[in-house]
């Protein structure tokens, strides 16, 4: 397990980053520190009652009713726990950081430490909500991932950044996807030799992913189409003049 934030984001590549981490304060952020300091020890005082994850998850919601850096560098550790409720109220509490790269970054981070599919998509989901841009790239290989959920998360992670980076990724998974599931007969019915498990699960997944991916790209791009071929067109015809929202 990756023990502190420093250690994360120093393998990440982030050294700056990780040595703000250390520090989480610094000298713009000692305004605060006290308060932040007595709800991280009241914290700590609280978990030793806790029974359940649910009594965790309800501690963390008190320790987040203020923000500070100091607590964003404690949400650390819990959003690590192999639970994937107590992961997942550590995300949500992070993704109230808006704007903050490091807080981006510990959820990027984060996903990339998880084993299990839950916690994982859990991670993604919350990490569109810090609204930081620099993740983008690192949210598009989850686009592929074998679990739905994971892949449906990052597709709407994706859409809540709107990042023209993100429209051919979006683009050529709504193809790949779509491609996976021969067309069927005039009513839309399967045709001989076009059903069995093998093709309930790509169509399952055709049908989860979607309207997720459809959603991310009408956020990103303001239009509406109906199939990939028609996206396909679309961003032919405009990839040189898009010019991405703010």
């Amino acid at each position: 397990m990756i023990r502190t934030l420093a250690q994360a984001l120093f393998l990440m590549g982030m050294p700056l980053l990780a040595a703000a981490a250390q520090d989480p304060a610094g000298d713009a952020e000692k305004k605060g520190d006290e308060e932040a300091q007595t709800r991280i020890t009241e914290f700590r005082k609280e978990l030793k009652g806790c029974r359940t994850p649910e009594d965790i998850c309800m501690a963390l919601r008190g320790l987040c009713s203020i923000r500070h850096p100091k607590i964003l560098a404690e949400l650390w550790t819990w959003v690590q726990k192999p639970e994937a409720n107590i992961c997942g109220e550590a995300a949500e509490q992070i993704s109230k950081y808006e704007k903050n790269r490091m807080a981006a970054d510990m959820l990027i981070a984060a996903a990339r430490g998880r084993r299990d599919s839950e916690g994982l998509a859990k991670c993604l989901r919350y990490a569109g909500d810090v609204k930081c841009r620099s993740i983008v790239p690192s949210l598009h290989p989850y686009l592929r991932h074998k679990d739905v959920n994971v892949a449906r998360e990052a597709a709407c992670s994706l859409g809540k950044l709107g990042a023209a980076l993100s429209i051919e990724p979006l683009i050529k998974l709504a193809r790949e996807v779509d491609a996976n599931i021969p067309e069927g007969s005039a009513d839309g019915a399967p045709l001989p030799g076009l059903s069995g498990p093998g093709m309930d699960d790509a169509r399952q997944r055709r049908d989860a992913l979607m309207p997720a991916v459809y959603q991310a790209l009408k956020n990103i791009t303001g239009e509406i189409w109906k199939n990939p071929k028609d996206w396909d067109s679309w961003w032919k015809k405009h990839k040189n003049t898009f010019k991405e929202r703010e």
